[in-house]
């Protein structure tokens, strides 16, 4: 894991700093070594999810795509494919056990920790929010937008699934309403899932426009059924 944050922190780095010629020549020395990168990327990511697990090694690897598909697009264009796959089966897996263990009651407690970690930064929630943060930057990227556009219906079905909220949210929410507005614009949370789905779904309508209000409804009616 800690190599994994030490190429995140290069590469962030690299990106504050890209327009200068220097970068340009670092960023094209690491080029082949992103191939190989990759192949790691996929294997791990690839691997099964547990909810009480240790994520952070994949939550790792997820913020280094996350700066490679912003910053550095042109460069992993031909590896994005590749991890699509996985990355997507995760949420499809996870959706499975994530109302149970985030939603209906709190398994974090249970968590499997290290490095004097907390569950709220490398458990399940965290996790699933920068899945969607990964798929936000793909519709984000009109260059990758095409690799998204077949699957609009299953992202508008399965993103509602997890926009679900606790007892405690909506205890808390019909008592106050306007606490709904405040925990929605609250930018201080670092990692909730409900922020990063509805700021996904509103980067779906941007970047598919009209073609996205047909598989949007269409996952409306299959959710109420």
């Amino acid at each position: 894991m800690r190599a994994v944050m030490v190429v995140c922190s290069c590469l962030e780095w690299l990106s504050v700093t890209k327009m200068s010629n220097s970068v340009d020549v670092t960023i094209n020395t690491l080029s082949p070594l992103l191939p190989l990168w990759f192949v790691s990327f996929r294997h791990y990511l690839s691997t099964p999810d547990q909810p009480l697990q240790f994520f952070g090694l994949k939550i790792a690897i997820l913020q280094t795509i996350l700066i490679l598909l912003y910053h550095f697009p042109n460069h992993i264009k031909s590896h994005v494919q590749s991890l699509l796959e996985p990355s997507w089966q995760s949420l499809v897996n996870v959706s499975n056990f994530y109302a149970e263990f985030a939603i209906q009651q709190d398994g974090l407690g249970d968590m499997d920790v290290r490095d004097g970690e907390s569950p709220s930064s490398v458990g399940l929630e965290p996790y699933v929010s920068i899945l969607f943060e990964v798929f936000h930057a793909l519709a984000y990227k009109a260059k990758f937008r095409p690799l998204l556009q077949p699957l609009l219906y299953q992202l508008f079905y399965l993103t509602m699934g997890y926009m679900q909220m606790t007892e405690e949210q909506i205890g808390n929410y019909q008592s106050d309403p306007n606490q709904w507005m405040a925990d929605e614009e609250d930018e201080t949370l670092e990692f909730s899932v409900r922020i990063s789905t509805s700021k996904f779904i509103q980067e779906l309508f941007h970047a598919f426009k009209t073609d996205s209000l047909q598989p949007f409804s269409e996952a409306v009616s299959k959710r109420l059924q």
